[in-house]
């Protein structure tokens, strides 16, 4: 009997998750404010020109696999290698967030988040007005090179999008 529930509730969890991988393909980038604004950066901002920012979120559980430590582990290293100059003066900054803590949980629903994921997310002034699930690092989830690759060209390609 425990068997075939944990059997039933895996293929429904499975099930679950391929419905929502599916939704998502075709809602990868959304516009409008998802969070609500860091007030300093707002108020650093007063009278200044556009202050743009990159925030790229790395979000896990708060049980991790080795996976999960090498998204962290490569996302850090090509942050510090191809985007050195822009982490150093504050433009991108890198969040790693458990979403199973009870204050990061709205983090889910905000970006639709349905397994690990990493977010690239852009603010102008403190106002988020961009965001795209980076969702193909699990296709290079095992192999590192196309990993790096794939987050620096998703990066650069985001950075260089126009908002309009």
């Amino acid at each position: 009997m425990l068997k075939n529930f944990i059997k039933y509730g895996l293929l429904a969890f499975v099930f679950f998750s391929l419905g929502v991988a599916f939704q998502r393909e075709f809602s990868t980038v959304s516009t409008g404010n998802i969070g609500k604004p860091d007030m300093t950066e707002l108020e650093d901002n007063r009278g200044t020109e556009k202050q743009e920012k990159i925030i790229v979120y790395y979000f896990h559980g708060t049980k991790r696999c080795r996976t999960c430590y090498n998204f962290e582990k490569y996302t850090t290293e090509v942050l510090e290698s191809e985007f050195a100059d822009s982490l150093g003066n504050s433009a991108i900054e890198l969040k790693v967030i458990n979403i199973d803590t009870p204050s990061n949980t709205h983090y889910v629903s905000d970006y639709k988040l349905y397994s690990k994921s990493i977010i690239i997310s852009k603010l102008i002034n403190g106002k988020e007005t961009k965001w795209k699930n980076a969702e193909k690092i699990w296709d290079y989830a095992n192999k590192q090179i196309e990993f790096k690759k794939y987050l620096k060209d998703s990066l650069e390609y985001f950075i260089g999008e126009d908002d309009g």
